[in-house]
């Protein structure tokens, strides 16, 4: 995750570059820009900012919960689920993980279908899975 706030900080900087400069966009940077982008990075130091999107922690015993709930092919509830995948996949949570951080909550809801619907599966539970 801390890749990801440097990917970020250089997307925004080389965005900013090619803003102030009418370059064209192509598969190629010009080596100036690139050298500029990473210069501004270089001295870009800003207090107090976390670009860092760790994930928030994650408590022991929601884990143990959530493999309980797993694999206990008698639970249900897409609503439970959903929930328990939020609280113990942190990059899912709906307040502080890098999906919401990083304003990408349609990719987080496909991510949070993709494990609700690899736990039906898992269950082999196909009226759970089509339900979902």
């Amino acid at each position: 995750p801390k890749c990801i706030g440097m990917v970020y900080r250089y997307a925004v900087e080389f965005l900013a570059c090619i803003s102030e400069q009418e370059i064209a966009i192509s598969d190629i940077v010009p080596p100036t820009v690139a050298q500029r982008v990473t210069q501004n990075l270089a001295t870009h130091d800003t207090p107090g900012e976390d670009l860092s999107f760790d994930s928030p922690p994650v408590d022991d015993v929601k884990v143990s919960n959530f493999l309980e709930f797993l694999l206990d092919p008698k639970a249900t509830g897409l609503d439970d689920m959903v929930t328990q995948v939020t609280e113990v996949f942190g990059e899912l949570d709906g307040s502080s993980g890098i999906y919401v951080r990083l304003n990408q909550d349609a990719e987080r809801r496909r991510s949070i279908s993709s494990l609700t619907s690899f736990v039906y599966l898992l269950r082999n539970d196909y009226d759970g899975f089509v339900q979902a």
